[in-house]
């Protein structure tokens, strides 16, 4: 199992700390802890090898990378793979990002109802699978579902798991919501242990060739602790960011394990 630590990626928010939607599970909170453009220009490359291209969503509801392109360029110059956080990119968009992008991060939901509540747009499902469909003829994209999106509860995760299967993706991160002080979700509850083993299972059931990550978005504790658990169980390829009783237990159980630093969308 590979256990990934990103050292070696940095996180860059293209729009600082601004997002025009304000998600309900983000509320802007972790775009604080990346860093912007600028201070990534002036600490220069260091031992780093590449970087999420990240951001807040414009009223569109995609992340405006197009205005960066002395950013990209410059990166692309120090030798760093990029892995790009789009959003619904148009494509005239996309195509800007061609020989830029290495990996596309895509956060995929197919449920109206989820997208309405949580991004405040009335954007439909089918837009998500057209926008992946264009992006996957231009680059290699790893889908992220978040379980539990919305508020905690399972609405719409299966089906988007099984509009998958045509694209029968290299890679899947799965993620889970993480109430998070400050924002719409923070009184809520991660969806319960037992739906997140049904998803899992019928993930693992249905796409039996593509690696699936446990990613870094997820609670802690002992109910992170059990997600590591199943995630073991159902035969993960990778989880970020272990907890030191994960790591104990993969000792004990003598599962081989190769240490990545890097984003484990790389």
């Amino acid at each position: 199992m590979k256990l990934s630590i990103p050292r070696l990626t940095r996180t860059i928010s293209v729009t600082g700390s601004e997002c025009a939607i304000n998600c309900a599970h983000c509320g802007r909170h972790y775009l604080r802890f990346m860093e912007s453009p600028d201070e990534v220009i002036r600490r220069g490359p260091r031992n780093y090898l590449s970087a999420l291209v990240s951001g807040g969503m414009n009223e569109r509801h995609w992340v405006p990378v197009e205005d960066h392109g002395d950013l990209l360029r410059t990166l692309k110059k120090w030798g760093w793979r990029l892995n790009f956080h789009t959003g619904l990119v148009p494509e005239d968009v996309a195509r800007m990002l061609v020989g830029a992008a290495d990996i596309i991060s895509y956060d995929f939901v197919t449920d109206d109802a989820t997208i309405e509540e949580v991004y405040g747009v009335k954007v439909r499902g089918v837009e998500y699978v057209r926008t992946l469909h264009m992006l996957s003829e231009l680059f290699t994209v790893v889908p992220h579902i978040t379980l539990g999106l919305r508020g905690g509860e399972i609405c719409g995760e299966m089906k988007a798991l099984d509009a998958l299967v045509e694209f029968a993706p290299a890679r899947i991160v799965f993620l889970v919501l993480r109430p998070t002080r400050g924002t719409r979700y923070e009184s809520c509850d991660p969806p319960a242990l037992s739906d997140v083993e049904e998803l899992f299972c019928r993930g693992r059931g249905i796409l039996p060739d593509t690696e699936f990550s446990l990613g870094c978005m997820r609670p802690r504790k002992d109910y992170g602790f059990e997600l590591e658990k199943l995630a073991l169980k159902y035969c993960f390829n990778n989880v970020v960011m272990p907890s030191q009783a994960f790591i104990r237990l993969l000792d004990e159980k003598g599962i081989p394990t190769i240490m990545q630093e890097e984003c484990c969308a790389l």
